[in-house]
């Protein structure tokens, strides 16, 4: 469009160049039957003759102008969307990336979870053996002890560790059976 805009206004030039150069006499135009003009004045009649062709030819192209202004104006608008439109799945994509991010972190707090309540449960169980082994040797002890009276002493002060061992595997136990 642009291309035959510009041939139209070479061709418009050149006809006025041709035209001015007829009218100045540079060519032989005795079939023409016209005269030429004899003066300045008289050849600026004859130009002014062409004033109202070359006004319309301005509207013309002042017309094309706006109707290429208004191509490029959509051109612009189309690529406008098109940028849109990508940027939007762009930010799809990248909500569908979050989300997966998320899950993933999701399931690592819960493996993490799990670890720890397992961990808890081992470290429980640990206890729960020592004092398990403790209540052992209290009664070992308490066994060797049992009818003398000089140790007596050491008879209330391991049956009351005995007991207290005791206390402290149920309470483990209580907590065991809270993790599972």
């Amino acid at each position: 469009m642009k291309l035959i805009v510009l041939l139209l206004g070479v061709v418009v030039f050149g006809a006025w160049a041709l035209l001015s150069y007829v009218l100045l006499g540079g060519v032989d135009a005795s079939w023409l039957k016209l005269t030429l003009p004899k003066s300045t004045s008289e050849f600026g009649d004859s130009i002014g003759i062409l004033n109202g062709l070359f006004s319309a030819l301005a509207v013309v192209l002042a017309l094309i102008a706006v109707l290429l202004q208004g191509k490029e104006l959509k051109e612009s608008t189309k690529a406008q969307n098109e940028q849109t439109d990508a940027l939007k799945t762009q930010l799809d994509h990248q909500k569908r990336l979050n989300n997966e991010q998320l899950k993933r972190s999701q399931t690592m707090m819960e493996q993490l979870e799990q670890q720890q309540m397992a961990t808890r449960a081992l470290i429980l169980q640990a206890k729960q053996q020592y004092h398990s082994s403790e209540i052992a040797r209290m009664d070992a002890i308490l066994d060797k002890i049992d009818g003398n009276h000089d140790k007596s002493d050491l008879f209330e002060s391991c049956r009351l560790k005995k007991k207290g061992h005791i206390k402290s595997i149920n309470t483990i136990q209580v907590e065991l059976d809270k993790l599972s």
